[in-house]
Parts: C-alpha cells; structure tokens; sequence
C-alpha cells in the first residue's frame, strides 16, 4: 500500500485562529501518516512533530507576529 499525496479541499475560511490553525494542522495529517506508515517516524515523534507545529503555527497567526516567529517554523520544518 503506497502513500498518497491528497490535493488539499477548498475549504471554506475559518473563523478563529484556532480553526484557521486546526485546519492546517489537518493538511498535514496525510503527509504524517505516510512517513509513519512507510516506517521513517514513530507515534511518539509524531506527537512531538504535531505540537511543535501546532505552536509555531500559533505564533505565525497572531497580531504581533515577527520574521522571527516565521524563520523559527521554516528552521524547525525544513530538516523534517
């Protein structure tokens, strides 16, 4: 069984920050589970992987966000 890359829904706008940060998160999900299935990443890493995203997708979304707040995700995201 291969792993599929899913074109992502035209979904509609969300609302808050927390859905516009679930709905990111949710996009990932396909990709996560591929690396999981094909053995290149743990459960556990995939955690870790989810709430370091989930942070740094936070800090990329609110009102005082600086170029360091994007740097840091891209530096952290980039090796994965």
């Amino acid at each position: 069984m291969g792993c599929q890359t899913l074109a992502p829904d035209p979904w509609p706008q969300p609302s808050t920050m927390a859905d516009s940060v679930q709905a990111s998160l949710d996009r990932m999900v396909a990709d996560l589970s591929c690396l999981k299935e094909r053995g290149l990443v743990t459960e556990r890493e995939i955690r870790s992987i989810v709430k370091q995203r989930t942070e740094k997708e936070y800090k990329c979304r609110r009102h005082q966000t600086t170029s360091e707040d994007f740097l840091g995700y891209i530096r952290y995201d980039k090796p994965l």
